[in-house]
């Protein structure tokens, strides 16, 4: 094995370690916040030439509940899910349905026009679009000082 590819491999792992530190103390601070952290909203995220489009599960929650914020490259989306009681007296064989408050925050690579951003919900789905900002295109003359 050549000695660059051994640093290159030393360099991978020490890329994933940091990761994984770094999405624990992202974990610690939302849990602070009170984010429960177990629950993760299942994502698509479809990107062309000029947008991306988020698709979000969000089963059970109300659109009043859902909160979209854009700062930097950042999209987060908050929500709370009220847990459903069941009236009388009952006894929970089996419990799997998350309640309570759930973020979700995605990096985006490219920036968004934010003002010409739109979301929808239906059926538990979640629909974010968000153009990009757009790029001059062709030929641009640049100026010497």
């Amino acid at each position: 094995m050549q000695k660059g590819t051994l640093n290159l491999i030393e360099l991978k792992q020490l890329k994933r370690e940091i990761n994984d530190v770094i999405d624990a103390l992202i974990k610690q601070n939302e849990h602070s916040l009170g984010f429960d952290h177990v629950f993760t909203m299942h994502v698509d995220i479809v990107e062309n030439d000029d947008m991306y489009t988020i698709y979000l599960e969000l089963p059970g929650v109300k659109k009043q509940d859902v909160y979209i914020f854009y700062h930097r490259s950042f999209l987060e989306i908050r929500c709370h899910k009220q847990k459903q009681c069941l009236s009388g007296q009952v006894t929970y064989r089996l419990v799997e349905r998350n309640c309570g408050n759930f973020l979700r925050i995605l990096e985006l690579e490219k920036p968004i026009n934010a003002n010409r951003a739109q979301a929808c919900m239906n059926n538990g789905l979640l629909i974010i679009r968000l153009p990009k900002v757009e790029e001059k295109r062709g030929k641009v003359r640049i100026a010497i000082d």
